[in-house]
């Protein structure tokens, strides 16, 4: 899966501020087949109207690079499910037919954008209508509609029924528990007691906006809505430990420490991306942020720093790659480390980070890795015995020259990411840590951590040295249920981002950590 695809930025104005929120292109996932090889043109249209037709031939449904359908003026009587896999469609017409009943699976066609089923037998239509979030036309005139969808289409039209489907069909399929992963196990004595820890991208509420996550039911996209989920679905897992980005800095004051503390024996430290130091009060509130939650009856913090990521290269190397200040110094990206010591004077390494989102920025994003994990050896070098975990959005997939470096060790001289721009000494030197990290879900096959109509993949890790083993991770979502939504948010999962949990088993003799529960 190509990392470098993720689209161009949505932006607007938020409360004064200027804010971006990854709008990513189309990547196929499981259930949405990928527009590959074709056998009519990608733009083509076909129009069989007029044609005495009585069925759909099956082999139109093969044709899935259509952009358009006409259907028209037949005698055409049902609609085959199979019609889902026209995924190319932007445009169908199966006006002046003899419809009774629209199969649900139309609901899949999600880049339609003009459906015409006027003068048909339509009583009413499905609510999985609602997944058709770049519709702009919908028309069912002259059709014996019966019930609240007759309401809706003679007071707001189709796009009205299209919202009012959207607001309702998510009520129509249950919440499927996501199951443990168990890690492959070694018989060995040195890992004995245990610590789970987790990571969260929660969705800042300044870019859940309603263009943004059109196809989100305007209920499920409200604040107050989801934070309530948030701190649900946060502490459902009972983590000792819970690393969240996209934490703005007014739900955090006003809501989160709170109720973290109240729901599960919290304490907390946040810190807000680096442009918040140069706002007004009233606009800072709107900045997001990393914070990092620990069971407070376990741990004491002993140390916290702050690492803002562009801010740690080189001033001589700046001033003479003009490059590194254009695209590198611009990017307020923070990572936040702390140290926690439990009784017994054992420590643990926390490390909550947010990356750069721009796929046409991999060299950003690869310097940002470098200048994290520099800071972190610096701290290991105190604490040469602590467990350590570095948690966060990375916004960087698996073939990434990022996901490399942590996973083995070495960036190496001339990285692909690094675009073959000057970044000395990396450019020609490569980079090499010290730090024995691995991947938390290493062993689970996830497919996505981030899932919308234009993107699903795996960008979210939980990193971990070797003084630490996983026993289980929380797995994916459940593939019926991902077959039913457009993307995320859900009224179920109130981030675009999954939570990821892990349980770890502990080198020597420690603490029980949170883990009988």
């Amino acid at each position: 899966m190509d990392g470098d695809n993720f689209g161009a930025a949505h932006r607007e104005k938020s409360g004064g501020i200027q804010v971006a929120r990854p709008f990513r292109h189309y990547k196929p996932y499981q259930n949405r087949k990928a527009l590959g090889d074709k056998t009519v043109d990608e733009t083509c249209g076909l129009d069989m109207s007029m044609q005495g037709l009585k069925l759909i031939s099956p082999k139109i449904m093969s044709w899935e690079a259509l952009s358009t359908l006409s259907l028209s003026y037949n005698s055409i009587s049902e609609i085959p499910s199979e019609i889902s896999r026209l995924t190319g469609l932007s445009v169908l017409d199966l006006s002046h037919n003899r419809i009774k009943r629209v199969p649900r699976e139309l609901g899949k066609l999600f880049n339609l954008k003009e459906l015409r089923l006027g003068s048909n037998l339509l009583s009413s239509i499905p609510l999985e209508f609602g997944m058709l979030y770049q519709m702009e036309k919908l028309d069912l005139d002259d059709n014996p509609l019966i019930g609240q969808i007759q309401i809706v289409y003679n007071t707001s039209g189709g796009c009205g029924v299209i919202r009012y489907c959207r607001d309702n069909v998510a009520m129509n399929f249950p919440y499927w528990e996501r199951e443990w992963i168990f890690a492959p196990q070694e018989e060995s004595t040195e890992y004995t007691e245990t610590l789970t820890v987790a990571t969260y991208n929660i969705l800042c509420p300044t870019y859940a906006n309603s263009q943004s996550f059109s196809y989100v039911p305007a209920w499920a996209l409200q604040w107050e809505t989801r934070k309530a989920t948030i701190l649900q679905e946060a502490t459902l897992y009972g983590a000792d430990i819970l690393c969240i980005q996209e934490m703005d800095t007014g739900s955090y004051s006003d809501y989160f420490r709170e109720q973290f503390k109240i729901r599960g024996d919290y304490d907390s430290v946040f810190y807000q991306k680096s442009r918040a130091r140069t706002m007004v009060e009233g606009e800072k509130r709107l900045v997001d942020g990393c914070a990092i939650f620990w069971k407070g009856s376990f741990f004491q913090m002993i140390e916290q720093r702050c690492i803002y990521l562009s801010q740690l290269f080189p001033q001589k190397v700046i001033s003479e790659q003009e490059h590194i200040a254009n695209r590198f110094l611009s990017r307020d990206n923070i990572g936040l480390a702390i140290v926690l010591e439990r009784e017994g004077g054992r420590h643990t390494v926390v490390v909550n980070t947010h990356m750069h989102w721009d796929p046409e920025y991999p060299d950003v994003k690869t310097l940002q890795g470098i200048m994290l994990l520099r800071e972190v050896d610096a701290i290991m070098q105190r604490y040469p015995n602590a467990e350590l975990v570095i948690c966060g959005d990375f916004n960087s997939l698996p073939n990434s020259s990022l996901y490399e470096m942590y996973a083995n060790g070495t960036l190496k001289p001339n990285a692909k990411d690094l675009l073959g721009l000057s970044y000395e000494p990396y450019s020609s030197k490569g980079y090499t840590h010290n730090l024995s990290l691995s991947e938390s879900y290493s062993f689970v096959n996830m497919g996505f951590t981030n899932y919308t109509p234009g993107f699903a993949g795996v960008i979210d890790y939980i990193w971990y040295n070797d003084r630490l083993k996983p026993a289980c991770s929380l797995g994916p979502v459940d593939e019926e249920y991902v077959s039913k939504i457009v993307g995320f948010p859900t009224h179920h999962y109130p981030s675009d981002h999954l939570i990821l949990v892990t349980q770890f088993k502990c080198k020597g003799q420690q603490w029980k950590g949170n883990m009988n529960k």
